[in-house]
């Protein structure tokens, strides 16, 4: 990734930002304001998208940029949607797209496709992550369409008030037809975004698991955190000798994309206090025990 940074001089005050980054780059103005659009562009510490943003003396710009990949956006369509209300939506989140940006911004993300489509809805709300589903696993996820709502759902998650289970993919054949596994979790210091089993350090994590189906040297469980460390399904699956199907950062077996899918939550709502309980399937990139989990689901 190229970073590109600038402290704006007198003598350039008064610039727009596109073009004073295509003077001062080797970057073409149009894949600036691609960069910009996608939200790669910072000016004082603070994605910028205005490709028209007039620049003060002592600005801060910076501009990441990932040469040879393609831009993405997230659009969010209807089919997307799994319930929706005037308080909150539930939507079935698509493997393989970040659910916030990174710096450069090209994948594309979650959050920004439901904020372009709350503008499309008149919906004054800049969405927050409440809750993270990682790039590569798929299913449901909520956003709020406004901050009391966003502060209920954040307390409900931090008091473990909302069930979640996963469906996974995972290699070989379980012994166990259902089990728990408790441990630490910590940072994995020797790798970037990556988590260990740890025994002196981190955080207590338990996952409890239970075998559905089993073909062709691969298993169907469904994983029921009990807690919500970072990446816990993957490692605790890797943990115990069955990494899930995809997940080759920790051993899993290469394929089309990970397999782990968030398929059901269930909680009462924020402000009617009704019990709400949401189930989905993943997209057709999932191309084992469908059919079992269709009736399962």
């Amino acid at each position: 990734m190229k970073v590109y940074k600038f402290k704006l001089e007198i003598k350039d005050k008064g610039s727009r930002i596109d073009k004073f980054l295509s003077h001062n780059t080797d970057l073409s103005r149009r894949i600036i304001r691609k960069i910009i659009a996608a939200g790669g562009c910072f000016l004082n510490g603070r994605r910028c998208h205005i490709q028209s943003q007039i620049l003060k003396a002592g600005d801060m710009v910076k501009l990441y940029f990932e040469e040879g990949k393609e831009f993405r956006e997230f659009v969010l369509d209807k089919e997307d949607i799994i319930f929706e209300d005037e308080y909150f939506l539930i939507i079935n989140k698509i493997s393989g797209v970040p659910v916030n940006l990174s710096l450069s911004g090209v994948e594309g993300s979650i959050q920004k496709g439901v904020f372009d489509y709350f503008k499309r809805k008149n919906i004054a709300h800049k969405p927050s992550i409440i809750h993270r589903l990682d790039k590569g696993t798929s299913g449901c996820l909520i956003f709020a369409k406004n901050k009391e709502v966003e502060k209920i759902f954040y307390e409900k998650f931090r008091h473990g008030k909302i069930e979640k289970e996963y469906l996974a993919v995972v290699c070989g054949v379980l012994e166990e037809k259902r089990g728990r596994i408790k441990t630490k979790i910590a940072r994995d210091p020797k790798f970037f975004n990556k988590y260990k089993v740890a025994y002196n350090r981190g955080k207590e994590a338990i996952t409890k698991f239970k075998l559905l189906d089993v073909d062709s040297n691969l298993s169907l469980l469904r994983l029921i955190p009990k807690s919500g460390r970072p990446h816990q399904l993957r490692v605790h699956m890797s943990f115990y000798g069955n990494p899930i199907l995809g997940d080759t950062l920790y051993g899993g077996r290469e394929e089309n994309r990970l397999y782990l899918h968030a398929h059901r939550l269930k909680f009462k709502h924020p402000i009617t206090d009704r019990e709400i309980e949401i189930k989905c399937l993943p997209k057709m990139d999932w191309k084992y025990f469908l059919s079992f989990m269709k009736n399962y689901v």
